[in-house]
């Protein structure tokens, strides 16, 4: 759909700069291929068109639809119909329909939710790059940003799963989607209820679905008229043109606060007319926006009315969700996958324990929707069903893990069910929220991780002597850090090494540093004039020996030496030992056994420091601690020297060509055979340590075996090797 966008914006510059323009077509073109003439576009110039593109790609000829039920539906393309508009289709209705014929199987043009789509990828993906002063400083979301930051409709194969797991097989199930875009919930929702009721006369079954079952919510008008044209195709494609119920589809007019909040006001109360209190079943895929980039309007009224779940949108509608439930009713919703594991929706988790039973889990890790790329964006769906008064649910909570392309691509063609299912009793399910801290959803975790958890306390408890700890937020680094290849000689002296972020295993260099005049007073200064505190986070382990990390880790968590002498970053969260080897602290934080841990705790890639403040820690026998430090000690010295070949790094000694005393080809290949050796040795290294603290940790063959299949562990496994041959 997105070549065809572009064709037509380069073929007719009319179309560059309207996104109402392209509606109205595709709209046209769903119209065409159903053979369907509404009475409202009878006289348009946009049916001079649908009846040239029906002849084009073989449809039926136009049939007039006279029924209040397609004006309700499809009035928005007429009203959308300028002038303009009208003189475009004039003049250039015959090359668009050789234009849109070329795409219509392609792009999917004859589906209900065509339009749907198309307004996806209209839509320009702004982020918070787009609200930045000139001083570098983020500021929040403008309320007319909200839609280009929220809009991510559902892809067919998860909505149709969602909708088994929320209306299962109950045929009078009363349906909601509180945030239904452009219909891509409600269009499965019709299809199953439909389904459901196979024994009754198709046009009863439609009304009362339309009337009494099928509600949804949306902030965006144009997309609520949207979905009601793809429910009105959809209907058409089942029974043909009879008069039913409009859809209860409903946006929200009024004051600010009423459009910008939505259907979170149901949370407070507010209904609309005609719209039930609680619901049989509710599936959503709720907006995603964290509570740093809400406007002040939305971040006020969930801190006062969500306070469990204020820190991000999507944790909000869950809850909401909860509220909205009857008895026994399911939720079902892809959200984002933090919801499951992180600190700061531990009471959120709570709540569910606390009035619903997980029922479904499922994995999906990132790139699950083809229109959001980034691997930031980890996500997971969830059922949960509300307990009720007299029922005790005893089924067993089922859960996928999707992680790879070929897990996604298995779930596209045939359903996330055809994939493999872990099913975890009741009773173990309740156990590990209650066992693990915080209450995680972590339900693939083994017996023997669990077992830790109650074994050990955890390595920030005060006997270990190990702090883990934040690193500064300057508010500004475009202000406060530079390369250490940008800072002219006589600047020197201004500034420190400053570690932040970067992935890598064991050591590096921090090519970054410091602006730190006058022990950073300049810094201390600029927080405070932007509301933080003038104590730095973790200030007195600044200029320390500590082991970091990338708080973002796409390859997977991996730990390292800490630049000496350095000022760490937030995003380079730190930790400090005061009685054990620090060495064996990095090689512990790299062993398989705690990325599993992490894996379980946090299955993202955005490690948080309270994950590692989790970690169940044993403090080593003098004699292990010496063996794991000699090894990490080694590793350390390769992930150096690998260092000095890197032209992006303080420490580089130069190019190969110059180190080998050999011709350039000859440099080459000793290059490429020390490069292997490196690796070789650091896998070996990386083996003898994890069996050490298996070990230690009287770890099972079989779990350990269990642990290194871990799509967790597993993942990354190969950057310390990347990383070499990078230099080659």
């Amino acid at each position: 759909m997105m070549k065809l966008l572009r064709t037509l914006r380069k073929e007719f510059s009319e179309l560059r700069n309207s996104d109402s323009f392209f509606g109205a077509l595709i709209g046209a073109v769903g119209l065409a291929k159903r053979g369907l003439l509404p009475t409202d576009l009878a006289d348009s110039k946009l049916a001079r068109f649908m009846q040239a593109y029906a002849t084009k790609i073989g449809a039926p000829d136009a049939r007039p639809d006279r029924t209040p039920f397609a004006s309700a539906s499809v009035a928005w393309i007429r009203t959308g119909s300028s002038t303009e508009f009208e003189s475009f289709m004039e003049i250039n209705g015959d090359r668009l329909v050789k234009a849109l014929n070329l795409f219509h199987v392609s792009a999917g043009l004859d589906e209900s939710l065509a339009v749907g789509w198309f307004r996806q990828c209209l839509v320009k993906t702004i982020g918070t790059e787009k609200n930045v002063l000139l001083d570098g400083h983020r500021t929040r979301a403008r309320l007319d940003d909200m839609v280009q930051l929220t809009q991510w409709f559902t892809p067919s194969w998860i909505a149709n799963f969602l909708i088994e797991e929320s209306i299962a097989d109950y045929s009078e199930a009363i349906f909601l989607d509180p945030a239904c875009g452009a219909g891509h919930l409600l269009v499965p929702a019709l299809r199953r209820l439909v389904e459901l009721k196979n024994r009754r006369h198709e046009t009863d079954a439609l009304s009362e679905i339309l009337e009494k079952q099928l509600f949804a919510l949306d902030v965006d008008k144009q997309l609520v008229d949207l979905a009601q044209l793809a429910i009105y195709l959809e209907t058409r494609d089942i029974v043909g043109i009879v008069d039913l119920p409009v859809a209860n589809i409903h946006s929200f007019d009024g004051s600010e606060e009423s459009r910008a909040l939505g259907s979170l006001r149901l949370g407070a109360g507010s209904q609309p007319a005609q719209f039930p209190k609680n619901f049989d079943a509710i599936a959503m895929n709720p907006p995603y926006l964290g509570h740093r980039t809400m406007p002040p309007l939305i971040r006020d009224f969930l801190k006062r009315e969500f306070p469990n779940s204020q820190y991000d949108l999507y944790a909000a509608f869950l809850e909401l969700g909860l509220r909205l439930l009857k008895p026994d009713g399911k939720l079902s919703a892809i959200c984002q996958q933090s919801v499951l594991t992180i600190q700061r929706y531990e009471s959120l988790r709570k709540t569910i324990i606390e009035t619903a039973d997980m029922e479904t889990v499922a994995q999906l890790g990132s790139g699950s929707f083809a229109t959001k790329c980034g691997e930031k964006t980890n996500t997971a769906i969830i059922t949960v069903r509300k307990r009720g008064a007299s029922k005790n649910n005893d089924n067993d909570v089922h859960c996928w893990q999707l992680l790879t392309k070929k897990d996604k691509i298995t779930a596209e063609c045939t359903g996330v069910r055809h994939l493999p299912l872990t099913s975890i009793p009741r009773a173990d399910a309740d156990l590990i929220a209650k066992v693990l801290p915080q209450t995680p959803f972590a339900y693939w975790a083994p017996e023997e991780i669990l077992q830790l958890f109650a074994t050990h306390a955890p390595i920030s408890d005060a006997a270990n002597g190990i702090a883990c700890t934040n690193g500064l937020f300057t508010c500004n680094n475009k202000k406060f850090v530079e390369r250490f290849d940008d800072i002219a000689p006589e600047n020197r002296h201004q500034y420190v090494p400053y570690d932040k972020g970067g992935g890598y295993k064991w050591y590096r260099t921090s090519p970054l540093m410091l602006r730190w005049n006058g022990d950073g007073q300049e810094i201390r200064d600029y927080r405070i004039k932007r509301g933080q505190s003038a104590k730095f986070p973790g200030e007195q382990h600044y200029f320390k020996n500590g082991v970091t990390y990338s708080y973002i880790g796409t390859r997977g968590f991996k730990a390292r030496l800490l630049t000496p002498n350095s000022v760490f970053d937030i995003a380079s969260s730190a930790v400090f030992s005061e009685h054990v080897d620090i060495m064996f602290i990095l090689g512990f934080l790299n062993s398989s056994l705690v990325r599993s841990i992490l894996g379980v705790l946090n299955p993202t890639v955005n490690f948080q420091i309270g994950d590692i403040r989790r970690l169940p820690f044993k403090i080593p026998p003098t004699d292990i601690e010496h063996t794991v430090s000699a090894l990490v000690e080694r590793a350390v010295s390769i992930a150096r020297e690998i260092e000095t070949f890197d032209p992006d790094s303080p420490n580089f000694h130069g190019g190969i060509s110059g180190r080998y005393d050999a011709n350039p080809s000859e440099s080459l290949r000793l290059h490429s055979k020390q490069c292997e050796q490196w690796a070789l040795e650091e896998s070996s290294i990386q083996d003898r340590l994890d069996e050490i603290i298996f070990d230690m940790y009287k770890i099972s063959s079989s779990c350990r075996k269990k642990i290194q299949e871990d799509p967790w562990v597993s993942r990354g496994s190969d950057a310390f090797r990347k990383a070499a041959f990078s230099t080659v």
